[in-house]
């Protein structure tokens, strides 16, 4: 989309609509909105606006939430981008990508956030950028140190394929 007042073109972002998960994704969308616009941090996507929109479905009311993120032109998901340009980069360029991975991650723990789905699809990167974490909608904010009082249980969603055998 274009921010006319800007000009500048930003990404826009908005849950499928699936009848069935709407409540759900809806909760996720709005969720990756509020810890997207408290992250800054050069390997984070970043938001320029969050906003909902009120809709109607079968008469239910949905309040949609969505976003407007930088633009990336060309943008791939990172393991698709070294395999498209594995003969043109070199060693130290690979690497690279993977510390602006570490480097946003460190941020994400110190800041603490947990991402939940580190996954080469959720790691973004266009032509003579450097690599950004994206899709925050599964992230959880944890507190360093809780209080006996205040531990309880979260649930945690992630993509089985990526994740640790013991989560699991």
């Amino acid at each position: 989309v274009m921010d006319k007042k800007l000009n500048q073109r930003r990404a826009l972002k908005l849950p499928r609509p699936r009848l069935g998960k709407l409540d759900k994704i809806i909760r996720v969308i709005r969720a990756e909105g509020n810890r997207l616009a408290e992250l800054t941090h050069q390997n984070i996507t970043r938001i320029h606006l969050s906003d909902e929109l009120e809709i109607s479905i079968e008469k239910d009311r949905y309040s949609f939430p969505y976003f407007l993120m930088d633009y990336l032109e060309n943008v791939q998901d990172l393991d698709e981008y070294i395999r498209d340009n594995l003969e043109t980069l070199t060693a130290d360029r690979i690497i690279s990508y993977f510390r602006h991975v570490m480097l946003g991650l460190n941020f994400l723990h110190k800041s603490d956030v947990i991402h939940c789905d580190i996954k080469p699809g959720n790691i973004i990167i266009a032509p003579d950028t450097q690599a950004l974490i994206a899709d925050l909608g599964y992230a959880k904010h944890l507190e360093r140190v809780p209080q006996e009082s205040e531990k309880k249980d979260t649930t945690v969603t992630y993509t089985p394929f990526y994740a640790h055998p013991d989560l699991i």
